[in-house]
């Protein structure tokens, strides 16, 4: 998995900033599994730290979500302090490669006086002929005023 930092925005007007800034964040997953095959693909984005100056919105629209032998299942859009953001998708035709592309807006309303982080956390269950196994990892982010 790659989260990317594409570009942040300062005191941008609308959405997805509303006045304030916020930050693009592309994810990147691919899992590949040749002797067996790929069951889905979950991603969270998690407010890690209580932060009621920031919001995290997953970009829903069709144009900015690519997957690659799987399928959407559930999507929740908004994270906050209370509920994290999530997206989960399964695999197609029990695939023995997948893929997904997703996009981020991290939106923080505070005057730059504030430390914020976000944990995005990649899930990929896969199948071993047996039993069905898990793999995951976390990425964290963090803005700081320092």
């Amino acid at each position: 998995m790659a989260v990317c930092v594409i570009i942040y925005h300062e005191n941008e007007p609308g959405p997805p900033s509303w006045g304030n800034g916020h930050t693009t964040i592309g994810i990147f997953a691919d899992a590949l599994n040749s002797d067996h095959f790929i069951y889905s693909m979950n991603v969270k984005f998690s407010v890690t730290t209580p932060d009621p100056h920031a919001l995290l919105l997953l970009d829903v629209h069709p144009d900015f979500i690519k997957l690659y032998n799987l399928e959407t299942k559930n999507i929740y859009e908004l994270g906050t302090e209370k509920h994290e953001a999530y997206f989960e998708a399964r695999g197609l035709d029990q695939p023995k490669n997948c893929s997904l592309q997703l996009l981020l807006f991290w939106t923080l309303f505070d005057q730059n006086d504030y430390d914020h982080q976000v944990t995005v956390s990649l899930e990929c269950v896969y199948f071993d002929g047996a039993s069905y196994r898990k793999v995951s990892m976390q990425i964290s982010l963090e803005v700081l005023t320092g």
